[in-house]
């Protein structure tokens, strides 16, 4: 069931996904809230250098906010940072990071949908990136940012109701073995060397790296980042996730380059 915004006012936590430029001194902000999901409304005067509430509608930014309903686009009254994720916004790796979950958000969520999960998982993740111990030649937290963006996506796609089979062929129903198997976006999960025809653009997939995704979709973070992946594992599960992804949003993930460049990946 939607949620509705029958009152003139309203208030909920959200955080902050993108801006645009409204007019000379507007700004259209779009934001996941707690307790509507993803709405998009205007913020009166929010370019202006004066503005006192243009810090608190910042992306990568959790704030409680009021909004006035309007005819046709609602508009923010009000806004308090809650959580400025400050440490994200002082290194770069971290930036791109965040900048690539909160456009997975954006694009794979409809306005006035609420999901108490996806707003979690969103803030959660973004927690544990601002407590992330990056620095220069720190190779085991960049492995950990890279492991916390896997689980997000796994995450995420359950949340969704797009979580792909992983235990089974999603053609003959044939339990996976471990051998040269393949994921099918159009098939929605892992099909065998036999069922291959069934999809030929579907993508190679190792024994390794069904274990890890499996062991993502059931596990916390707190476990998952326990887990020592090699470059090569941690290679394939980007790939595949990413792959996965874009076959459902019908379209390429804009900040995944910059995300790549970023981590060397």
């Amino acid at each position: 069931m939607l949620a509705t915004k029958e009152k003139i006012t309203y208030q909920s936590l959200g955080i902050i996904l993108k801006t645009k430029d409204l007019r000379e001194k507007d700004k259209l902000v779009a934001i996941y809230t707690s307790d509507f999901g993803k709405i998009q409304a205007k913020a009166i005067g929010a370019k202006k250098i004066s503005s006192k509430m243009a810090g608190h509608l910042e992306p990568i930014t959790e704030s409680f906010l009021a909004f006035a309903k309007g005819k046709n686009l609602d508009t923010v009254i009000n806004a308090t940072t809650v959580n400025n994720f400050s440490e994200i916004k002082k290194k770069l790796e971290l930036q791109a990071a965040a900048y690539y979950i909160l456009e997975l958000v954006d694009e794979f969520t409809e306005f006035l949908n609420p999901d108490e999960k996806i707003y979690n998982l969103l803030k959660n993740t973004l927690e544990r990136m601002n407590s992330f111990p990056l620095s220069k030649g720190g190779s085991r937290g960049v492995s950990n940012l890279k492991i916390l963006l896997r689980f997000f996506e796994i995450k995420f796609l359950k949340y969704l109701g797009f979580q792909p089979e992983l235990d089974c062929c999603a053609v003959c129903q044939k339990k996976i073995r471990p051998q040269k198997n393949y994921l099918s976006g159009q098939l929605g999960g892992i099909i065998c060397p036999v069922c291959r025809n069934n999809d030929l653009k579907s993508k190679p997939i190792s024994a390794e790296a069904i274990k890890v995704l499996k062991f993502f979709n059931q596990s916390s973070f707190k476990l998952a980042e326990k887990l020592k992946i090699e470059k090569k594992l941690e290679k394939e599960l980007k790939k595949i996730n990413i792959y996965f992804l874009e076959f459902i949003l019908e379209k390429k993930i804009k900040s995944k380059d910059f995300l790549s460049e970023v981590l060397k990946i």
